[in-house]
């Protein structure tokens, strides 16, 4: 019933899922029963089809169009994220328990105990701990990259 890092819950309001990143730390359970930190710290994890909408608006590619997508180009684009080379995302498999998806850490929120309990259902999933420590380590690694704007040379004279 207590949430944990890790546990993947599912919007009372729509087919929306969410991943607990919370350090496990702030989670910890304390002798009042309550834990170190006053907000649940979430993440999305946008369905492929969320994810490849995502990606063509990128490449400005209009929506309607991801149906005019090749299976090659909708695999690339997959393959691209599940190999960690887009570094906002990570990939989760589909289970029989759980549809997959990938986590965007680019869409966070943070909710109170009485936010959460009116948003989102109990928590019915956890990522495995070995694999845990993969998703933790990217989020942390996404969030302190140092990171360097990218300066268009022609404009800036």
């Amino acid at each position: 019933e207590r949430i944990n890092t890790g546990c993947i819950v599912k919007s009372k309001n729509s087919e929306n899922f969410y991943i607990v990143m919370n350090p496990a730390c702030d989670l910890a359970e304390r002798d009042n029963g309550g834990c170190n930190t006053d907000r649940a710290l979430l993440a999305k994890i946008d369905a492929e089809t969320d994810f490849l909408d995502d990606e063509l608006a990128k490449k400005r590619v209009r929506k309607p169009d991801i149906q005019a997508l090749t299976e090659n180009e909708r695999k690339s684009s997959i393959k691209s994220a599940r190999q960690h080379k887009i570094f906002y995302y990570h990939w989760l498999p589909e289970t029989e328990f759980f549809t997959g998806g990938f986590i965007n850490f680019r869409k966070i929120a943070t909710h109170t105990q009485e936010e959460f309990d009116q948003t989102f259902e109990k928590p019915s999933t956890q990522v495995s701990s070995p694999f845990l420590k993969d998703v933790v380590a990217r989020f942390s690694s996404y969030y302190a990259r140092q990171g360097q704007p990218d300066i268009d040379y022609e404009k800036s004279r």
